[in-house]
């Protein structure tokens, strides 16, 4: 649901599942407005890191680096599940949201109480208490757009902490997270650029224990071109990346850092027809495949 209180004010409430407010990517997704196939890094990328279940220990963590479509762990759910990006732009959350100004002004300010977080948005509340995110956008001129962004929730089920010892159980473990984005357009060209570094603070259990909170952190920027009416060609460059954590025997990022490049060509045949093809290159420090590149063809229609 979307009111528009007065009809002379730049002034909205939204209610219900509610487009994420923090960042840009998350309302980029859609047919009409992205020329690649594939999503930013920090917006798609599964890490190891669950809302219903966390390592006992530094050594647990470590050993499932890159493993993220199915970490196990040994506290909360004990079977494997996928893991949660930094932010996730494919799964809304329920709340509501309230938003000043719009593109035409000179600043827009967004308010969003959600239930979930940026990685796990969820239908119902589940860990504890919901999450507050909010951006802020200046628009100095029509060429220009420069916003910051900043999230803060309980990641940690209530279903973990309901089994954790006493002492820790009433303990709060965030998720907080904060953006900045930038977009300059000059006639036929367009770049975009964003930031997204995500803080979570896990239970401290047992040795050797992960008492620093883990950092990671992703970057993209994108420029397009429009070659000719209805066909534009596109280069992102990603990178995804995680502060050290110390096991018993290892230092190492606590997940596998990951870098991706990816072109393509945007056709609009008609109006609500779009084709598209490109080719994506992706390289991570471990796992099973190291490097990947993937060509990818896709027909959209939209209404």
């Amino acid at each position: 649901m979307r009111v528009r209180p007065w009809r002379d004010r730049r002034f909205d409430i939204q209610a219900g599942r509610i487009p994420p407010v923090f960042g840009v990517a998350g309302r980029h997704i859609y047919a009409s407005d992205n020329v690649l196939i594939g999503t930013p890094l920090a917006w798609q990328y599964l890490t190891v890191l669950r809302a219903d279940a966390v390592p006992a220990n530094a050594d647990e963590l470590i050993y499932a680096r890159s493993y993220g479509w199915q970490p196990g762990y040994s506290v909360g759910d004990d079977g494997y599940a996928r893991g949660a990006p930094l932010a996730t732009a494919f799964r809304y959350d329920t709340g509501v949201e309230a938003r000043i100004g719009d593109d035409a002004s000179l600043v827009s300010v967004a308010v969003a109480l959600t239930n979930g977080t940026l990685s796990a948005p969820g239908l119902r509340s589940s860990n504890g208490g919901p999450q507050v995110s909010t951006r802020v956008a200046l628009h100095p001129s029509p060429a220009w757009v420069i916003g910051a962004s900043y999230a803060d929730g309980q990641f940690v089920a209530d279903t973990v902490r309901d089994g954790l010892p006493a002492s820790q159980s009433g303990e709060r473990y965030p998720q907080r997270t904060i953006g900045g984005d930038a977009e300059y357009s000059w006639g036929h060209m367009l770049i975009r650029a964003e930031l997204v570094a995500a803080r979570w603070t896990l239970p401290v259990l047992g040795p050797p224990s992960i008492d620093n909170p883990l950092w990671a952190t992703g970057l993209s920027v994108e420029g397009r071109y429009k070659i000719a009416p209805g066909v534009t060609a596109a280069l992102r460059g990603d990178h995804l990346g995680f502060n050290n954590q110390t096991g018993t025997y290892l230092t190492l990022p606590w997940d596998a850092p990951v870098s991706r490049i990816e072109g393509g060509v945007s056709w609009a045949a008609t109006r609500h027809v779009i084709v598209r093809g490109s080719i994506q290159h992706n390289a991570r420090s471990r796992g099973p495949i190291r490097h990947e590149t993937l060509p990818a063809a896709q027909v959209t229609l939209w209404f």
